[in-house]
């Protein structure tokens, strides 16, 4: 399990293997983001249910020093045992920047198609590996 150090931020680049547990544990303390939480949990719960093996959190939420962040950022995998008719609407919508996905689940979730690439260059958790500042960050992965 990842270790917050003093700034706030996950160790280094990097993917982090992690459960819901430990995202309840450790990212849950004020009240807009428990709610955020329960609202995501939604999309990851028809996530799961569709047959998506796992899915990445990234960006503000993972910062403890953001004590309200406005939604949680992402990705999910889209393998070919990932059944699309399962999903609600909202989480097959790109468009609009995935305004859609962020009003009612309250996520802004990329799509990552593993058949693309062999995982280790991933555009998605590239992108979210780096902060606005440029600065390296980390990215939870949770199995569904």
């Amino acid at each position: 399990m990842p270790v917050y150090p003093h700034n706030h931020s996950l160790p280094g680049r990097g993917i982090h293997k992690v459960d819901m547990l430990f995202v309840s544990e450790t990212l849950l303390f004020t009240p807009q983001r428990d709610a955020l939480f329960i609202k995501a949990t939604t999309a990851f719960d028809a996530l799961a249910k569709a047959g998506v093996p796992r899915i990445w959190i990234a960006g503000s939420f993972l910062n403890l020093s953001v004590v309200n962040p406005s939604d949680i950022d992402g990705a999910w995998e889209c393998s070919r045992q990932v059944n699309l008719k399962e999903l609600p609407a909202a989480l097959r919508d790109f468009s609009d920047h995935r305004n859609a996905m962020r009003s009612r689940f309250g996520v802004d979730l990329l799509l990552y198609n593993p058949a693309r690439g062999d995982g280790h260059d991933n555009p998605v958790l590239s992108y979210y590996g780096v902060t606005k500042n440029g600065d390296l960050s980390g990215i939870l992965e949770i199995s569904l």
